[in-house]
């Protein structure tokens, strides 16, 4: 599903997330997750073992293509840029803490969370890949970033989405 270019980056990306949490945001699921990161180290380990954090390489190389940056076969996707996109993962991740491990009554939709914390991690986003990605790519001799579809990065939908 990632890889779908087919799709604007920013549904793309709400797309993964709401199909992601349909299936693992329930009262038992969320509280075991939870607790799981409490207890021994040989579980996380396992956890994060696991194919499923490629997600975030995967999410990085579709930032960069969408910037007109070099892919991950020219550049290898950076320490920095996994912790950009494990900012987006634990803000939605949250929404779930919040929900099933606090008990919290979400204000708005489950969908309509993701759809707003994805709009605001891609108007931020370029900008930072491109200050990390200068200083790793100056490093390797990469060429300077061209962005090509800028626009998409820079989505005009925070009235929208607060009905202004």
């Amino acid at each position: 599903m990632l890889r779908d270019r087919s799709l604007a980056l920013a549904k793309l990306l709400t797309a993964f997330y709401v199909a992601s949490t349909a299936s693992l945001f329930n009262y038992e699921r969320m509280r075991v997750f939870f607790f799981m990161w409490l207890a021994e180290d040989r579980l996380r380990e396992h956890f994060l073992s696991t194919p499923n954090w490629a997600q975030f390489r995967l999410v990085a190389a579709e930032i960069r293509h969408e910037l007109g940056l070099p892919g991950s076969e020219e550049m290898p996707i950076t320490a920095a840029e996994e912790e950009i996109v494990w900012n987006l993962q634990g803000g939605i991740f949250y929404l779930g803490i919040r929900e099933y491990v606090f008990g919290l009554t979400l204000a708005e939709e489950r969908e309509t969370l993701i759809r707003w914390q994805v709009e605001v991690f891609l108007r931020g986003v370029g900008r930072l890949v491109q200050r990390v990605l200068g200083a790793e790519g100056a490093k390797l001799g990469a060429p300077r970033c061209r962005c090509r579809r800028r626009a998409v990065l820079a989505l005009p939908v925070a009235a929208a989405a607060f009905n202004m």
